[in-house]
């Protein structure tokens, strides 16, 4: 980004340079006056006539020349800009993508944290078969199929409703058995 912004303000002094550069010989093109016979202000001889004739050519085409690099910079300088747009925008993007994937591992932290104290809550530590004491097997498997699906919500990429309910046929099924 600040590479872009170096050459963005090199451009605009390279421009400015040239304005600068493009009015000098445009002041030094109108001082030189011709009067309608070619001679200057009428004194002249006619080699000098020839040779400012000659000036006045070379100034021309070199004005010529710094009006059409004038253009190039300004088309250089527009291009630069838009490029600079873009990376701005990529950089917006890039940022609220970050915000979203820190709101999801914050909320799969308080997931993982929800189901830890449930389960410390529910299930005996001294029993080899975890039962939950005031409720069947059914409402704990019911419960955690809602804890996963809760889960599978907060990182919606990773899931989608079909899937749900395929969890959900998976935990009815489990609680008829």
């Amino acid at each position: 980004m600040e590479e872009k912004e170096f050459l963005i303000n090199d451009l605009l002094k390279k421009n400015a340079s040239h304005n600068s550069k493009l009015q000098l010989e445009d002041n030094d093109v109108s001082n030189v006056n011709f009067s309608e016979n070619g001679t200057l202000n009428g004194n002249v001889s006619t080699d000098s006539s020839d040779s400012l004739v000659e000036l006045n050519t070379l100034l021309a085409s070199q004005i010529a020349q710094l009006k059409k690099e004038r253009a190039r910079f300004n088309d250089d300088l527009a291009a630069a800009l838009q490029t600079n747009n873009e990376l701005r925008s990529q950089l917006e993007n890039a940022i609220e993508e970050a915000a979203a994937l820190r709101e999801q591992r914050t909320a799969t932290d308080v997931f993982s944290l929800e189901l830890k104290d449930y389960e410390k809550k529910k299930v005996p530590q001294s029993s080899n078969t975890p039962r939950i004491s005031n409720e069947g097997p059914t409402e704990r498997v019911t419960y955690l199929a809602i804890l996963y699906i809760a889960r599978r919500r907060t990182l919606p990429s990773l899931c989608d409703v079909c899937e749900e309910e395929e969890i959900l046929k998976q935990a009815r099924s489990q609680i008829e058995c």
